[in-house]
């Protein structure tokens, strides 16, 4: 397996960061690089936590493993690049290894493709061994602390990391509900045999919670950073209010402690949950705002009955995504957050315009923040990529890396058929110019833009670029519209 030496969990760069690695880009505390650095640490590892958003990868003089956290399908082909450069320069004695969400829907078969000869980093047992812990001593996600990473880090690098905004903190993992798009831990049924793989929501020991916690506002206060935006990673926030409410407890005792820190959260939920938790346990949505809760984003992701079916999200229906929204302004005075994937396949103009009109009118009504996005069908992890009928578009995503930049669900529509993919982009379009519309759309490498495309996508939507790193002229190297492969 190689020498004795240091373990390095390394969090890849973002895709939209500068060119320049030297310069930083896309800096946020990355806690699933940091969960998995600190279970390592705790099973005995000689463990480091690199970040490429804030400088290049350091390779010190002794190295057994370097472990990369693939966030997402996005980052498919950086991170098989950058296994080529690794494994060009550090020969065959170091240990590469790639885990995260990334590439966890893959089969080792599909993984072996991908990354021929690397190990998979999802696997405890296989990391354990290659970084030379003990993987019965390493802490579970849901006990292990960060404190002993986030020291390790200069009050520089923490700085910039609790100034991002917002600053990622780990609270829960698991959802009960089905969404058919989502390659988080969630329940789903078994596209082949029909049978159904429950999850439940998870949340974090309560101790480690508060001690991990207390170290991020009180080394912050420190530092002088007067305000903390926070993003809980719960995938459907109001799903446990039991164990909400004692996290806004803990959060209440904290700030009290240290009045010099103003702490803003947000989350997301399903309307099902918040109403389910309005209506019978009300008290826990006022502590939780009371501690600092100031946005709620509601998956809504379609706008009828039928869009909903489509995509496993039964507990939606109109009058519960509305009363939620309302709810969320009118009773508790915060901003409710509109998130809308469209693009399910068949997608109809009325689906879509219905869509559009609901946005529209909530909008209108609440002041929400609007956060479109295009669904991405068929991503690792997900139902669809299992069936036989889609085995030629799998193959087709392994077989050209650059492929996997679409499935990133700001970016604009590219698949072959014309008329859906202008039907889809199009109702983008009209979502994206909605007032307190957040999202910013990118255009993904498929063919290069003509300047003709690039006039007309400026003139279409003024002041919105690929990335706020890319100038118009930049953009004709980037590409748009669908693939020939």
């Amino acid at each position: 397996m190689g020498f004795e030496g240091e373990t390095i969990i390394l969090n890849l760069r973002h895709t939209y960061a500068p060119k320049n690695e030297r310069t930083s880009g896309g800096v946020c505390l990355p806690p699933g690089p940091a969960m998995i650095a600190a279970r390592l640490k705790g099973g005995g590892a000689d463990v480091e936590l690199q970040d490429a958003n804030l400088r290049p990868l350091s390779i010190p003089e002794k190295l057994r493993l370097i472990a990369v956290g693939v966030l997402g399908p996005v980052y498919v082909d950086p991170a098989m690049k950058l296994y080529k450069k690794l494994r060009k320069e550090l020969g065959p004695d170091v240990a590469i290894a790639f885990g995260g969400p990334g590439v966890s829907g893959f089969t080792d078969q599909q993984f072996q493709q991908l990354f021929p000869g690397a190990l998979y980093g999802n696997n405890d047992v296989i990391l354990a061994k290659a970084a030379g812990a003990d993987v019965r001593a390493m802490p579970s996600r849901f006990e292990v602390s960060l404190i002993e990473i986030l020291k390790q880090k200069s009050d520089e690098d923490f700085v910039k990391y609790m100034n991002a905004n917002p600053v990622p903190y780990p609270l829960s993992d698991g959802c009960k509900f089905k969404c058919e798009f989502c390659i988080a831990k969630h329940t789903i049924v078994d596209p082949i045999t029909a049978e159904e793989h429950k999850v439940h929501e998870q949340y974090r020991s309560p101790t480690v919670v508060e001690t991990d916690f207390r170290y991020i506002v009180e080394r912050a206060k420190q530092r002088g950073v007067p305000e903390l935006n926070i993003y809980l990673s719960n995938l459907d926030l109001f799903q446990t209010p039991k164990k909400l409410m004692e996290f806004a407890e803990i959060v209440f005792k904290i700030k009290k402690d240290n009045p010099e820190v103003s702490v803003k959260m947000r989350g997301l939920s399903t309307a099902a949950s918040f109403m389910q938790t309005h209506r019978h346990m009300p008290q826990c949505i006022e502590r939780i705002v009371e501690a600092g809760l100031d946005a709620v984003g509601f998956g809504v992701d379609g706008g009828d009955a039928k869009t909903w079916k489509k995509v496993g999200k039964k507990q939606n229906t109109i009058q519960n995504c509305m009363d939620a929204i309302r709810t969320t302004r009118n009773i508790y005075g915060i901003r409710p957050q509109i998130l809308e994937v469209i693009g399910v396949p068949q997608e109809t103009q009325e689906s879509l315009d219905a869509t559009v009109q609901f946005g529209s009118k909530m909008v209108a009504e609440t002041d929400a923040e609007m956060r479109p996005y295009l669904l991405k069908w068929g991503l690792p992890g997900t139902p669809t990529w299992g069936m036989l009928e889609n085995q030629p578009y799998v193959q087709s995503m392994l077989a050209h890396p650059k492929r996997w930049a679409d499935t990133d669900f700001s970016a604009w529509r590219s698949e072959r058929d014309p008329e859906q993919r202008e039907l889809v982009n199009e109702t983008y379009a009209q979502l994206l110019n909605l007032p307190n519309n957040t999202t910013v759309p990118v255009w993904v490498p498929s063919r290069k833009l003509t300047k003709a495309e690039i006039q007309e996508l400026t003139k279409r939507f003024p002041g919105r670029t690929p990335t706020d790193h890319l100038t118009a002229e930049e953009c004709g190297e980037l590409n748009v519209g669908n693939y020939d492969t």
